[in-house]
C-alpha cells in the first residue's frame, strides 16, 4: 500500500479512506517537508464524517462503475484487468467522441514513423 501511495499520490495530498489498518501510517510516509494529510470516515458510525466531511463515497462509486464495465466486458472474469481499467480510463476521458474524431485522436497518440 505505502509502495502504490508513494508513488503515485503527490506529496501534501489530503486522502480520504476509511479505517482499514493498513491506511494507519498515511501521515508518515509522505516526505517530512510535506507530508501526506489522512482523514478517514468510520464506517460503522458515518458513511460521511461529521467533523471533517470525510466519505468514500465517490472512490466506491467509481469502482462499482469499473467493476461492472470490466465483468459486463469479460463475461464475469477478471483476467487482463490492467487492460480493461485502462480501456474504461480512456472511455471515460473521451465520453461522446465521434468516430472520426476517435481516428484523429489514434493518430495523434500512435504516429506513424
Amino acid at each position: 500500500m505505502r509502495y502504490i501511495i508513494t508513488r503515485y499520490v503527490a506529496p501534501g495530498t489530503e486522502i480520504w479512506s476509511d479505517e482499514w489498518r493498513a491506511y494507519r501510517g498515511i501521515p508518515t510516509w509522505g516526505p517530512a517537508a510535506v507530508p501526506y494529510t489522512h482523514r478517514t470516515v468510520n464506517h460503522q458510525h458515518h458513511f460521511v464524517d461529521p467533523v471533517t466531511g470525510a466519505n468514500t463515497q465517490r472512490i466506491e462509486s467509481n469502482w462499482r462503475a469499473i467493476k461492472s464495465a470490466i465483468l459486463t466486458h469479460t463475461g464475469g472474469q477478471m483476467e487482463s484487468l490492467h487492460r480493461r481499467l485502462v480501456e474504461y480510463a480512456w472511455r471515460v476521458e473521451h465520453r461522446g467522441m465521434e468516430f472520426h474524431s476517435l481516428i484523429a485522436e489514434i493518430n495523434r497518440q500512435f504516429p506513424q514513423t
